[in-house]
């Protein structure tokens, strides 16, 4: 991924509506109240002046509970594709957000951010780009310390210490579990820091161990196996491919169709065995998958070194995302070459070069999608969970290409 690119003029600042934010405090007081949220704060937030606030991204409700835990109008930057739902789009607009390209070089966001800073005033953003899956932030996007030095004011830490447990991303229900803010003293990074350093320090500063976490009070949650297997794309026990369901007697069990192992969900993300299989974390359940399929993924090493196939789905449909909408471009076997994706067959087949791919991310609705210098696209595997092809496309991105040599497993 490249750094962002640097600041030219910038863009008048976006405005807030301040009738809508005020409507919104009003109504967040019993969301609060909802959340059971309480934020904590190691020194008071400055009342004025330029204030960057820096987030994990736990939970879909971030932004929200973010704001809610200061005084002042919060603006963020946001995925340019919440912008293009037309329910939420103009709504977040109002309340001062402003897009950006996920993985892409966006100058005009960046303007905005600058412009926003240069007139006093919060920004919120979240320095990994993506939601956490199982509460473990992802890595810190290049660029940011570059972004921190071109900011006046200092930079605030929010950790979400329980957002993760009360909205899984992998799930399809949220649970009931107390929302935790923790803001720590402003921050301003010495002058000798490197970009390199000011990231680090980032990642340090929001790092969460979820095993660690204990939310305080009442908990409860329904369905809680429900959308498990979107993230567990295979056994943790057998380890057959997309082979986990949830049960249909029992909406917190999850269960293999292969080996026949069964794991009670609870709120905590801890994985009960019914009858013989592993006790496990879903964290520790996805580290188990990767340990398994290896660092550049395989299915079938041996077909790998032959053949040159990573990953195969009998049926797969690609689309153009544009500013219209989609526009379907093949559909046909999808699978993951050694140095391209491909889907169909033959010489109507649809190749990216691997080598062409920019980054790979996973959206709303569990699409993913990939890329290029100029385009983007969105992969619809038929049967197998996209989750599946996003681990193993971003595993063989940018690595060197193997010789004729297997690896064991």
């Amino acid at each position: 991924m490249e750094p962002l690119l640097s600041v030219s003029s910038p863009s008048p600042p976006p405005p807030v509506d301040r009738l809508l934010w005020a409507v919104a405090r009003l109504l967040g007081f019993w969301v609060r109240l909802a959340l059971r949220q309480r934020s904590r704060f190691a020194a008071p937030l400055p009342a004025d002046g330029a204030v960057t606030l820096l987030g994990n991204h736990a939970a879909a409700l971030d932004p929200i509970v973010m704001a809610l835990g200061v005084d002042r109008p919060v603006q963020f930057m946001a995925s340019e594709q919440l912008f293009r739902n037309p329910r939420i789009g103009g709504l977040v607009r109002r309340l001062g957000a402003f897009p950006k390209a996920k993985f892409a070089r966006d100058p005009q966001s960046i303007e905005t951010m600058v412009a926003l800073n240069g007139d006093g005033r919060v920004v919120g953003l979240f320095p990994t780009g993506n939601r956490s899956w199982d509460g473990r932030p992802e890595a810190v996007q290049p660029g940011l310390g570059w972004l921190l030095r071109k900011l006046q004011g200092p930079v605030v830490f929010v950790k979400n210490t329980t957002g993760y447990l009360a909205q899984p991303r992998w799930a399809k229900t949220p649970r009931v579990v107390a929302i935790d803010l923790e803001f720590s003293e402003p921050v301003v990074f010495p002058e000798d820091w490197s970009t390199s350093r000011i990231e680090q320090e980032v990642a340090e500063r929001l790092s969460i161990d979820p095993g660690a976490v204990t939310p305080r009070g009442f908990t409860w949650g329904w369905k809680l196996a429900h959308g498990l297997n979107t993230y567990l794309w295979a056994c943790p026990s057998c380890y057959a491919l997309d082979a986990l369901a949830v049960d249909p007697k029992d909406d917190d069990v999850i269960r293999c169709g292969g080996c026949g192992a069964a794991w009670r969900v609870d709120v905590l993300q801890r994985l009960h065995p019914v009858g013989d299989a592993p006790a496990l974390t879903v964290p520790a359940a996805y580290d188990r998958l990767v340990a398994r399929f290896g660092e550049l993924p395989t299915v079938d090493p041996d077909r790998f070194v032959t053949d040159g196939v990573a990953l195969e789905e009998r049926e797969m449909t690609v689309h153009r995302v544009t500013d219209a909408g989609l526009t379907p471009v093949c559909a046909g076997r999808g699978r993951l070459l050694a140095d391209a994706v491909s889907v169909g067959d033959g010489d109507e087949a649809w190749r990216l070069p691997l080598d062409d791919i920019k980054a790979v991310s996973m959206e709303l609705g569990e699409v993913l999608q990939l890329r290029t210098a100029e385009d983007l696209f969105e992969l619809h595997p038929r049967d197998g969970a996209p989750m599946k092809w996003f681990h193993f496309i971003r595993g063989h991105q940018g690595k060197p290409r193997p010789g004729r040599r297997g690896r064991k497993r």
